[in-house]
């Protein structure tokens, strides 16, 4: 398991209090190849929407509740787990 999935796993656990579903899916965002080939990367999704969110239709929609946990996961990843303390300081937001 390389360190990028171990951080998001990390992040995953710190933001939302539970061990994520590692899966292969998903893929629909065509700029990602180009990435992994440009970069010379690995590319992960992060999901965060939900499942009545109508993805890719006249009404999608993202809570704002799972864009906050996005950020902050995001904000670890790049951080790194030290700043999880702006999870408790901005839990209001929600």
């Amino acid at each position: 398991m390389g360190g990028g999935i171990i951080t998001l796993r990390v992040c995953a656990l710190t933001v939302y209090g539970e061990e994520p579903d590692l899966i292969r899916e998903g893929g629909s965002i065509p700029v990602t190849l180009t990435l992994e080939e440009v970069t010379g990367r690995n590319v992960m999704l992060l999901p965060i929407g939900a499942c009545d969110d109508g993805a890719h239709s006249q009404n999608e929609k993202i809570n704002r509740s799972n864009y906050i946990k996005g950020v902050r996961c995001v904000f670890i990843q790049w951080f790194g787990p030290g700043y999880s303390c702006l999870y408790t300081q901005h839990r209001q937001l929600e």
